[in-house]
């Protein structure tokens, strides 16, 4: 997961961290890649992980809210809070 450089000092996290992404419909730990190719404020994750080899990936977070165009998916974005995780808990 990517968040800015600014963001990374507020939250005291580095490259390499343990970091927690939730919201009220889920959370999971990710690796956290310190980077100004995001700006101040927003996190950035690749989809396209396995579930079924590597766990629970950032579907996780959305809660399946459908749009009112084919009753496909809705999302463009998703509101999260990035913390860092607890001593041992290891990225997905």
């Amino acid at each position: 997961m990517t968040l800015h450089p600014d963001d990374a000092e507020r939250l005291a996290i580095s490259s390499g961290d343990a970091v927690r992404v939730s919201n009220a419909t889920g959370e999971l730990t990710l690796a956290a890649d310190v980077s100004d190719v995001v700006v101040p404020g927003t996190v950035m994750s690749c989809k396209g992980r396995w579930p079924s080899q590597e766990g629970e990936g950032l579907n996780a977070l959305y809660d399946g809210a459908a749009n009112d165009m084919g009753e496909s998916s809705a999302v463009h974005g998703i509101e999260v809070q990035v913390t860092l995780a607890s001593p041992g808990e290891s990225p997905a």
